[in-house]
């Protein structure tokens, strides 16, 4: 995985598995243990399922492709602002890519 550093920029990180223990690429022992990393992921995750950004959440969790510019970000925000609107953009977003894959234009 990167982790990301003010000023640095992305740094590769690497979770080493031996057969007792997890470590990781930077020291042995590992600074944080491996629970707490998962552990903060997971709560981080529910946060996100929590809060204004649980429609977006919903998108994802369909393994949806995620733009990140101006003009996608515009369009999640104007699509996906209460449950059934949600739902209705991922069904069409699911549509319109199974039609580019079966080519039925």
């Amino acid at each position: 995985m990167y982790v990301q550093i003010d000023g640095l920029g992305s740094i590769p990180y690497t979770l080493i598995k031996s057969q007792y223990k997890f470590s990781n690429g930077y020291s042995n022992p590992p600074i944080v243990p491996l629970s707490k990393i998962i552990r903060t992921f997971d709560e981080f995750d529910s946060f996100l399922e929590r809060t204004h950004t649980r429609f977006g959440m919903e998108y994802i969790k369909r393994d949806l492709p995620v733009g990140f510019d101006k003009k996608s970000s515009a369009e999640y925000r104007r699509r996906m602002r209460t449950e059934k609107s949600t739902k209705c953009y991922i069904d069409e977003t699911i549509r319109d890519l199974e039609n580019q894959i079966n080519m039925d234009w």
